[in-house]
């Protein structure tokens, strides 16, 4: 008796570098399919095709986020040595309040009766962190008008006034 369970796969005849029609039937007997050669080739492809591309794009995310944030510390740098400005402003003009009364109502270069700023405070660098610079100038009423403007790395720059009243 033969037995049916095991077919043997057949050796393929190359007749003219044909596959016969014989040997069709037999490998497709034997559980072998024929018109899907390479279809598991092209699944692949197309796999690794949709993962890389979903790894660029997270990566083209992940750069992006990442200069934003920058950018977003350096603002923040800015703003706090602005402020940083405006507190050495506040500290000199104090001082100088004390020394002499009327630096508010007198003229340059004793005063800062004027509505052209002056410079407060000069550039003054921070460790490596950036820069701020202080003017002052009258504010058109009971007081003076104090800017400072912080530049932090990356020519990032923020400005901060200040009105300071007398009394």
């Amino acid at each position: 008796k033969e037995d049916k369970s095991f077919i043997p796969v057949p050796i393929l005849r190359r007749e003219s570098g044909m596959v016969t029609l014989t040997d069709i039937k037999l490998m497709r007997k034997a559980g072998h399919r024929t018109g899907e050669a390479g279809s598991a080739l092209l699944a692949s492809v197309l796999v690794i095709t949709l993962i890389t591309g979903a790894g660029l794009s997270a990566m083209t995310t992940t750069a992006s986020s990442q200069g934003k944030a920058q950018n977003l510390v350096n603002e923040k740098q800015a703003f706090y040595l602005a402020e940083a400005g405006i507190q050495h402003g506040r500290l000199v003009l104090y001082n100088q309040y004390n020394a002499n009364p009327n630096i508010w109502t007198a003229p340059p270069p004793t005063g800062y009766n004027t509505t052209t700023p002056q410079t407060l405070v000069p550039t003054t660098s921070l460790s490596g962190v950036g820069s701020y610079t202080v003017t002052i100038k009258d504010a058109s009423g009971p007081g003076l008008l104090m800017t400072a403007t912080g530049t932090a790395s990356n020519n990032a720059t923020t400005s901060v006034s200040s009105l300071v009243v007398t009394g």
